[in-house]
């Protein structure tokens, strides 16, 4: 019986399973078969230890020599506000756009930005004054001034304290 009981013990197979921990031969991964399209004449560029040993050595971190593509824009923006302030003007324009009728949201493409361009440019007497008052975005203004009723005022001649 114990010939019998080795004999399955070396016979059975012992099921085996990769963890992180497990050594195998191959490791995981993705394959590239196809040569690299980046270009390596830029790895100095990109390397953040030529960077540095370049700034070290000239003092300056940017190449001179090179021209940049953006011209720096120099100002006073000190009256600009901050972003929050920003994001809260463009909320509030996209809410007053969105209570508009959608005969006037339509009438402009549902683009706030072209609304306020068209309110924005608005001259009175032109063409698109008049489509602004017809769509109801400007009240008609009214003809004239008030009349006035002319003669003597009720209870004049008496003194108010």
């Amino acid at each position: 019986m114990k010939i019998l009981v080795a004999r399955i013990r070396a016979e059975r197979k012992i099921m085996k399973f990769n963890s992180r921990y497990s050594v195998t031969g191959e490791k995981p991964g993705i394959k590239f078969d196809q040569p690299s399209q980046t270009l390596q004449s830029f790895k100095d560029d990109a390397d953040i230890n030529c960077i540095i040993s370049r700034f070290e050595t000239t003092g300056v971190l940017v190449d001179p020599t090179v021209q940049v593509s953006r011209t720096p824009q120099f100002g006073d923006f000190s009256d600009m506000p901050s972003y929050q302030e920003a994001q809260n003007v463009i909320v509030a324009a996209n809410n007053a756009f969105g209570n508009l009728s959608s005969k006037i949201r339509e009438r402009f493409g549902n683009d706030p930005a072209a609304y306020f361009q068209f309110v924005q440019s608005l001259e009175e007497g032109s063409d698109d004054y008049a489509e602004a008052v017809r769509l109801g975005i400007i009240v008609k203004p009214v003809d004239g001034t008030p009349k006035v009723p002319s003669g003597p005022v009720e209870g004049s001649g008496k003194e108010v304290n």
